[in-house]
C-alpha cells in the first residue's frame, strides 16, 4: 500500500477476476480514510488501460495520477494508455506521460 502525494489517499492493488478465461485484470484502488474507495484504475493483463475513475468530489487532487504511479511500481505489466479515450482521459494521459498513442474517440 502506498500513501499518495495528496494526503490522505492510499493506493492498493486489487486484481479483478475475469470470467472470459484471460485470468485476472490488474486494478489499483484509491482509498480515503473516511470515505473508503474513491477511485480505480483497471488495465488489461497485457497493459492497456480499460478504465480510470475518480469520484467527482475527489477529482483534480492527484488521485488518478497516484493510482497510475502506484501501478507502475507493481511487479505487473505496467498500464499503457489506450487509443480509445475521452478528451478528459486524453488530457490526463498527456499529463502523466508515458507512451500516448493517437486518440480515437469512441462511438458511444
Amino acid at each position: 500500500m502506498d500513501r499518495g502525494k495528496q494526503f490522505p489517499y492510499t493506493y492498493v492493488n486489487n486484481p479483478i477476476s475475469d470470467s472470459s478465461g484471460l485470468g485476472e485484470w490488474n486494478s489499483v484502488e484509491a482509498h480515503h480514510p473516511e470515505e473508503g474507495k474513491v477511485g480505480h484504475l483497471i488495465w488489461h493483463p497485457e497493459g492497456e488501460i480499460q478504465d480510470v475513475h475518480v469520484n467527482e468530489e475527489h477529482r483534480r487532487k492527484g488521485v488518478a495520477t497516484g493510482m497510475y504511479e502506484h501501478a507502475k511500481k507493481l511487479k505487473l505489466k505496467p498500464p499503457e494508455h489506450s487509443e480509445l479515450r475521452s478528451e478528459e482521459g486524453d488530457a490526463w494521459a498527456r499529463a502523466v506521460g508515458g507512451k500516448v498513442p493517437e486518440m480515437e474517440i469512441p462511438d458511444y
